[in-house]
């Protein structure tokens, strides 16, 4: 069993036994797994960002940062309590 020695050598190996073909020998297959999922994931992500971002804060935008500084006077406060 022949081992290579990293991804150019692998694909000099393909060429040379192979030809051009062999280098893209199951690259259909990849594109029909790979195509559909990327196009779902892209999707939904969309989705998810139009509705969180027209519905969560539509109503009073300022909601958004006064939530922020919520987070954040606790989170310097839990800082401060772990200086003791």
């Amino acid at each position: 069993m022949e081992y290579f020695s990293g991804p150019r050598h692998a694909l000099q190996w393909l060429y040379r036994h192979y030809g051009l073909r062999g280098v893209y020998r199951g690259y259909t297959i990849f594109v029909m797994r790979d195509v559909p999922a990327s196009g779902i994931y892209v999707a939904v992500y969309e989705l998810l960002y139009d509705y969180l971002s027209t519905t969560r804060y539509q109503s009073n935008p300022a909601d958004l940062s006064a939530s922020m500084r919520v987070s954040d006077r606790r989170m310097e406060s839990s800082e401060l309590s772990h200086c003791d």
